[in-house]
């Protein structure tokens, strides 16, 4: 919780570094956060909707978003910083993402003319793209921090502690439990979604058979 209000604080601070231990722990509890805001969306039914469907995100969860975005954003190119690389390399995510979009808008396109192949190889392509991106920026973001000062900086005092190493194991562990809560986040969307039709469709023959 340390780390994670360290880096609250510091929400403008774009230069120095962040080790390892100081922006995992800051993931992992900005994760947690962020997964008590869509349980609280979705309790208070403050959840977005799109065709009459229930999102799992709503305002609770896009106000929390919006609040830690500058904090995430500078202790990433802290993070960036203490390996030697500069913060353009923050472009590895959204490059992919903005391919990924592409390629889906493309397959939407193929999907209309029916031609399946193709929309299926385009929805493919950019699935890969965007993993790949996400994995490379990851490892980025995995390697340990320059021994000394490096061009911007001193090692901060997370990454200057004698017990770095030894939290290795602890961060692999952090990484795997936000990696974990993400998929769990997007496996209750859909199953949300799913439930929210087979509920609409039950209700609907109900409906039918009673008139």
């Amino acid at each position: 919780m340390k780390w994670y209000l360290h880096a609250c604080r510091n929400f403008v601070n774009f230069n120095g570094r962040a080790g390892r231990t100081e922006y995992w722990l800051f993931a992992l509890f900005n994760a947690f956060f962020a997964s008590i805001a869509i349980v609280l969306d979705i309790s208070l039914k403050t959840s977005f909707t799109r065709y009459g469907e229930s999102l799992s995100v709503g305002w609770i969860y896009t106000i929390y978003s919006l609040l830690v975005l500058l904090p995430s954003l500078s202790v990433t190119l802290r993070r960036l910083h203490d390996t030697g690389r500069n913060g353009w390399n923050f472009l590895i995510p959204l490059v992919s993402a903005a391919a990924f979009y592409l390629c889906l808008v493309e397959a939407t396109k193929k999907a209309f003319w029916h031609e399946t192949k193709a929309a299926g190889g385009w929805a493919t392509g950019g699935l890969v793209l965007l993993c790949l991106g996400m994995i490379l920026f990851t490892v980025l973001l995995l390697l340990k921090g320059d021994d000394g000062p490096n061009r911007f900086g001193e090692r901060s005092a997370a990454t200057a502690n004698a017990h770095e190493h030894a939290a290795d194991a602890l961060i692999v562990l952090l990484v795997l439990g936000e990696a974990c809560s993400r998929i769990t986040g997007y496996l209750w969307s859909i199953a949300g979604n799913k439930l929210s039709k087979l509920a609409n469709t039950n209700f609907s023959s109900y409906r039918k058979l009673q008139e």
